[in-house]
């Protein structure tokens, strides 16, 4: 009756089963629906991590799919951008003053853009590799 009813109804077939949601675009967080999601950003990047991922600038888009596995799409090496590093070691050393000019990410929603210098513990960013 269930299955019946989903397949039916769209409405009750998200309500029963969920709906797959893009947690990135463009490597840069949802941010609306990254609040929506029970997962926890170290949660997250764990799970990341896991996929060889090192920063956010290789990853094109992140699914949170129904079943609560995390799919994800890269970018070709050629495209690979700047992004939020979350290697915890780099994420850790996050900093609000910028010591040297160069391109650095919102710690909270991944966007990077370039900074002239203040004052900074954070080293500039890398393009690297999908492994």
């Amino acid at each position: 009756m269930i299955t019946w009813l989903a397949a039916k109804n769209k409405t009750f077939e998200e309500f029963i089963e969920g709906k797959t949601e893009c947690i990135i675009n463009e490597g840069r967080f949802s941010i609306t629906t990254f609040k929506k999601e029970s997962l926890a950003q170290d949660e997250f990047f764990s799970e990341l991590r896991l996929k060889s991922i090192e920063h956010l600038g290789q990853v094109k888009n992140a699914f949170m799919e129904t079943s609560g596995e995390i799919s994800t799409f890269y970018y070709e090496d050629e495209e690979v951008k700047f992004g939020l590093p979350i290697l915890p070691f780099l994420f850790n050393a996050k900093s609000k003053m910028i010591a040297e000019s160069g391109i650095y990410p919102c710690t909270f929603c991944g966007f990077t853009e370039e900074k002239k210098t203040r004052s900074s513990d954070m080293p500039p960013l890398q393009k690297t590799r999908v492994g």
